[in-house]
């Protein structure tokens, strides 16, 4: 069985909480969908023989953080930005260490489940070998760099068994793509476009609200979270929760002041986009706006088309965590969407062609949905149903 997830974005913690809420029930939710896998359409209980759970890109978030304020960047290739990345990952890494220890420690020991559907006690119970591979992603790009070596969990780009192939996608993404001229890590780059905006917009309007609009830690984690294109919304939703009070009238205040600082910052250091445009004008008159109540599309939203059309001939088992749009019925795409955790993708692959499970987490009732990732159907299994 293959079990991937994506864009936990697990950060420091410095400037907001450094994981969301709901990756407490990751652990919980990848064990009962292990145990389910090994239901059959007969009804009959098999355990299954391996587990492979891929994170699929964005486990950790190193862009936003307070260690990034000031001269040195991500993006720089200098000692000082190294050292301060090294800072920034140990600290997600250690904080984020509930959630994920459960995983390594199954890489190290294995995976208990009952042998049979009637088992009762341990000698009913066997352990099943369990394979962790993280791939980078944009927000944690230097994962190999950090992690790599490490003998409980494989670290690199893409995995691919013959069958399935996951990675994370951010390179079909022009708001996230590193040009190739400028990615051999040896020299300073500029930045990409979502980059720029993690680091010298949303970090530096952090700064300015928190703590001042009371409970503003949950609404900036979904806004680090949101994506580029998902900033209006997510914005507009906690000016929305603030029902037009003094509160809300500082947000906007203080988005505003972040807006023209990145817009100086980005004429300063002119983030990469293959937009065919003025995307630092343009992107930053659209945010400007994102504190209205009908905010307009995002003017890059055309060139993200190239990331639908280049996803769609991933071809069948192709899996992407960075995917954002419905528009593709080939690939399966992990990321979030709107305040939705990201789901888990579970494949079954011991038996047939993959079939492929959606499961949230936390979700302890709902049926199960299963795409074919090989055509447009989508429908529900009704032959197993998660009520533990």
């Amino acid at each position: 069985m293959i079990v991937v997830a994506s864009n936990w974005a697990i950060g420091d913690g410095t400037l907001v909480p450094a994981a969301a809420a709901s990756l407490g029930a990751l652990a919980a939710t990848v064990h009962r969908a292990a145990i389910r896998a090994g239901v059959g359409v007969d009804g009959r209980y098999r355990p299954i023989e391996m587990l492979d759970l891929v994170l699929a890109g964005d486990t950790f978030d190193w862009l936003v953080s307070a260690a990034w304020l000031g001269d040195a960047k991500p993006w720089h290739a200098s000692s000082r930005s190294f050292e301060r990345l090294g800072t920034v990952a140990r600290r997600s890494i250690r904080l984020g260490r509930a959630v994920l220890g459960p995983l390594l420690r199954w890489a190290r020991r294995g995976l208990t489940l009952p042998a049979g559907m009637s088992a009762v006690g341990r000698r009913h119970l066997i352990t099943i070998p369990v394979r962790v591979t993280l791939l980078t992603g944009d927000r944690d790009a230097a994962v190999e760099r950090m992690l790599g070596g490490r003998r409980s969990f494989g670290v690199g780009r893409r995995w691919d068994d013959g069958r399935v192939s996951i990675r994370h996608g951010h390179d079909l993404d022009p708001v996230c793509r590193v040009s190739h001229d400028h990615g051999t890590g040896t020299i300073d780059r500029p930045p990409t476009l979502g980059e720029s905006i993690a680091v010298d917009l949303l970090a530096r309007f952090t700064t300015l609200v928190a703590g001042e609009a009371g409970r503003a830690g949950a609404h900036l984690r979904r806004l680090a979270d949101a994506g580029v294109v998902g900033i209006p919304e997510t914005l507009g939703g906690w000016l929305t929760a603030l029902a037009g009070g003094p509160d809300a009238a500082r947000v906007s205040e203080a988005w505003q002041r972040s807006v023209d600082g990145w817009w100086r910052e980005a004429r300063r250091c002119v983030p990469t986009c293959e937009a065919e445009f003025d995307v630092v004008d343009a992107v930053a008159g659209w945010l400007a706006k994102a504190v209205r109540p009908t905010a307009e599309t995002c003017p890059i939203t055309a060139g993200l088309g190239s990331l639908v059309a280049a996803a769609a001939a991933g071809g069948p088992g192709s899996v992407q965590g960075h995917l954002r749009s419905a528009g593709s019925n080939r690939a399966i795409g992990l990321a979030r969407h709107g305040e939705t955790a990201s789901p888990l993708a579970v494949c079954m692959t011991e038996r047939g062609w993959p079939r492929w499970q959606f499961v949230e987490l936390g979700d302890h009732a709902r049926p199960i949905v299963t795409v074919q990732p090989w055509t447009t159907a989508c429908h529900v299994d009704r032959h197993v149903v998660d009520a533990a």
